[in-house]
C-alpha cells in the first residue's frame, strides 16, 4: 500500500493517507487543509476513502472530518472515551482545553469496531482519555497521534490528560518490535527502537 503524509494547519498536524487506487485509502487525523487532502485522495487513491481513523478528538486532528464525510460518505472511527471532545459536552465547562474543541456534525463509531484484519487498535490514554494508536501489521507501521513524538511525548496538562496513563501507554508501545515505524501526529517519523534508546520520557 501507499502511505502519504500531509502536514497542514496552524498546529502543523500530520494527516496520513494509506491505501491504494483500487480500494481507496484510510485517512488518519484529517486536519483543516480539506482541499489538499481531497485533491490527494482524488489524484492518488481514485477518489475513495475506506474510513477516517482518529487517534483522538482534539481540534487539530479533526478539522476536515465533516467535509470529508459530506464529500465521500465515509465512516469515522474514534474511541468512545474521546467523544466528549467532539459532541459539544465540554462547551459547558471552564477548562484550559476550550480552544481545542469543535463539535462534529457526523456520527463516530468506536475505534475498536474497525473490521480490518490488518489493523490493530491500541488503547493509549494519557494525552486524552480515549487516545488510540493504529498498527498496520503488513506495513509494520503504527500511527500514534499525540501519544509519542520523536524524542518526546504528547502533553498531559490539558483537560483529560494523565502522565501516569501516558507512562503506561508508552510501556505498551515499547513492547512492539524495534523496527516498527512510528508516524506521529506532529513533527518527524521515528521507530520504536530509536525511541527506546533516545527518548528521555521512556523509562
Amino acid at each position: 500500500m501507499t502511505m502519504l503524509k500531509i502536514r497542514n494547519g496552524g498546529f502543523s498536524t500530520n494527516t496520513y493517507l494509506i491505501g491504494d487506487v483500487e480500494n481507496g485509502c484510510y485517512v488518519i487525523d484529517p486536519s483543516d487543509s480539506f482541499i489538499r487532502i481531497k485533491n490527494t485522495i482524488d489524484e492518488r487513491f481514485g477518489g475513495k476513502i475506506k474510513a477516517i481513523l482518529l487517534t483522538h478528538g482534539h481540534l487539530d486532528h479533526i478539522g476536515s472530518v465533516d467535509r470529508l464525510v459530506e464529500t465521500y460518505n465515509c465512516s469515522v472511527y474514534l474511541s468512545d472515551l474521546d467523544k466528549i471532545y467532539v459532541d459539544g459536552t465540554l462547551k459547558t465547562f471552564r477548562n484550559n482545553l476550550q480552544e481545542f474543541n469543535i463539535q462534529l456534525k457526523c456520527n463516530t463509531i468506536d475505534a475498536y469496531l474497525i473490521n480490518d484484519p490488518n489493523i490493530v487498535v491500541y488503547e493509549t490514554p494519557g494525552h486524552t482519555p480515549g487516545s488510540v494508536c493504529y498498527l498496520f501489521k503488513e506495513e509494520n507501521s503504527i500511527f500514534v497521534g499525540d501519544t509519542l513524538f520523536k524524542m518526546s511525548v504528547g502533553r498531559t496538562d490539558l483537560y483529560g490528560g494523565s502522565r501516569k496513563d501516558l507512562d503506561n501507554s508508552l510501556k505498551i508501545l515499547t513492547k512492539l518490535p524495534d523496527n516498527t515505524k512510528v508516524y506521529c501526529g506532529h513533527e518527524e517519523d521515528t521507530t520504536i527502537g530509536f525511541e527506546k534508546i533516545y527518548n528521555p520520557f521512556i523509562r
